[in-house]
């Protein structure tokens, strides 16, 4: 799909206070979402600038001091890593937030799995052939870490003290032809099946 073909998921005349907020956990597709929102309505965007380098972190904190058009996104877990006027522009609604879950959550531990085995959370259509005959190594003890950081993060999203303008579903949501999703190993039915057997209330 091409970006005339995507239903917006915010139109600027649905927006009353800007920055654009969005908080979700990993895997979620709020990269994508970001990105999408921010080109829609023509914006700057940060994405997830506490674990770019620290002079990116900078122009950020100095960006918002004197301009609040922007798009920003993070986990919950990060919230706090923010400068202060940010936090309180989110704390006392004067950002629009938008919350991002899954509801496949099998699913996304698979990709938070595949994420931490390859040491990469995002992917360039030109490199996806280097995964086509991947077959990779399924260790119960680092997948149930990963269930246990994606718990935490979920914990973190619904805690948060926030009023949310809008929730994505990543379900949901239509990805565009420039998007890439998480390219699956060769055993990937047999992760999955690993999820369904060894986890509970997912």
């Amino acid at each position: 799909l091409y970006r005339w073909q995507r239903k917006m998921i915010v139109s600027r005349s649905e927006i009353d206070k800007f920055p654009v907020v969005i908080i979700g956990p990993p895997r979620s597709g709020s990269n994508v979402v970001c990105r999408h929102i921010a080109t829609d309505l023509n914006l700057p965007w940060f994405n997830d600038i506490t674990y770019v380098d620290k002079s990116e972190f900078v122009k950020f904190s100095e960006f918002i001091q004197t301009s609040d058009q922007y798009v920003v996104k993070f986990h919950a877990m990060d919230l706090l890593d923010y400068p202060e006027l940010l936090i309180d522009k989110i704390n006392n609604n004067q950002s629009y937030n938008i919350k991002i879950v899954r509801k496949n959550k099998v699913e996304q531990l698979a990709s938070v799995y595949l994420a931490e085995i390859r040491k990469t959370y995002t992917y360039d259509r030109l490199n996806l052939d280097m995964y086509a005959d991947e077959i990779i190594k399924i260790e119960k003890m680092r997948l149930a870490r990963c269930l246990n950081r994606m718990h935490k993060n979920y914990l973190e999203l619904e805690n948060l003290k926030v009023s949310f303008d809008k929730v994505v579903i990543y379900e949901d949501y239509i990805y565009d032809s420039g998007s890439v999703l998480t390219p699956k190993p060769k055993n990937y039915d047999d992760l999955l099946n690993l999820i369904t057997q060894d986890t509970r209330n997912i």
